[in-house]
């Protein structure tokens, strides 16, 4: 885990495991919790930040927003790398999670 003073809890598998696994407060456990299963869809593009290819880019999430949400997925995150200072590479990360058991 990046941030190694998290609180203990579940948190998505940092081994891109499709469930979540547990994390003490200063390392990860061998638990697993088969409640929610994960899933990722990333785009990245060479685009400049011309308007007209901003606005395909949001079509194309919102897009998939749209199909996974219709499979019973949640929208659980979204990254993106114009979060990060002095990045211009138009990156979208969408993290979707289900429940598996109730």
């Amino acid at each position: 885990m990046e941030n190694q003073s998290a609180p203990s809890g579940w948190y998505p598998d940092p081994n891109k495991g499709p469930f979540e696994r547990f994390w003490n407060g200063s390392s990860w456990t061998d638990q697993i919790n088969r409640r929610y299963e994960y899933n990722v869809w990333s785009e990245t593009d060479s685009w400049t930040r011309q308007s007209r290819k901003m606005s395909q880019t949001v079509k194309t999430v919102q897009k998939e927003i749209n199909l996974r949400v219709s499979e019973g997925w949640e929208l659980f995150d979204t990254l993106s790398t114009d979060s990060i200072k002095g990045s211009d590479s138009g990156s979208v990360m969408l993290i979707f999670r289900r429940t598996v058991f109730q």
